[in-house]
């Protein structure tokens, strides 16, 4: 949230269009308001806001199936003395792998050809059938997330506006900055100015019309 200072000229109370904190009672009608603005949204924070969200949502890591499945094949069409060697990690380095793609997975998987993935059972490509028909559903799923939360984040302006219609969700938005340390310094100086006679054309503005000084 952004804090700041400016300096009004001929201002009252019923007429200020800024919510005044506090007023000067010097016969110059001079005064300072201070203003909070909430957090503008970016698309960067947009995006990043949306992208922390979908990464709470649980999801499979499908490849250490895929990996277990194929591997667990592979093995068992080995012959039984290979089988063994490759149960006992002293002797798994000692068999011949290749890297098997399957599902979008690489998996290492022990064969006697280095050039093909080996030949899978019917019982094990119908999981892989099953594995791929979930990944798919999940995948629509997290898109459809990401499509209802981007549309609400970039429907919104402001941090306030997103996370008042997503309280929940306030977490993932960044917090609001402050800048409250040097308010009174920064005070002192407009005083100072408005002390010295600033700005000089003050008095022959309109009664109503205001001028604001803002400083950052």
């Amino acid at each position: 949230m952004a804090i700041g200072i400016g300096l009004c000229i001929k201002s009252t109370k019923t007429h200020c269009k800024y919510p005044c904190r506090f007023t000067t009672n010097e016969p110059t009608d001079v005064g300072f308001f201070i203003w909070k603005e909430t957090m503008r949204l970016t698309n960067y924070i947009r995006d990043a806001f949306v992208t922390a969200a979908l990464q709470d949502v649980p999801q499979v890591d499908f490849s250490e199936q895929v990996s277990k499945i194929v591997v667990d094949d592979a093995v068992g069409q080995l012959p039984l003395a290979v089988q063994k060697l490759w149960k006992d990690s002293a002797t798994r380095p000692y068999v011949k792998t290749t890297s098997a793609y399957y599902l979008g997975s690489s998996t290492m998987v022990p064969t006697h050809s280095a050039h093909c993935n080996p030949a899978l059972s019917q019982e094990t490509l119908a999981k892989l059938n099953e594995i791929t028909r979930a990944k798919q559903a999940q995948t629509e799923l997290m898109d459809a997330l990401k499509t209802k939360l981007r549309a609400a984040a970039y429907g919104c302006t402001t941090r306030k506006a997103l996370a008042e219609l997503l309280p929940e969700f306030d977490k993932y938005l960044p917090e609001e900055e402050t800048k409250g340390s040097n308010l009174p310094a920064v005070a002192n100086l407009l005083s100072d100015f408005v002390k010295a006679g600033w700005p000089k054309d003050a008095k022959k503005m309109p009664k109503a019309e205001q001028k604001d000084a803002v400083l950052a």
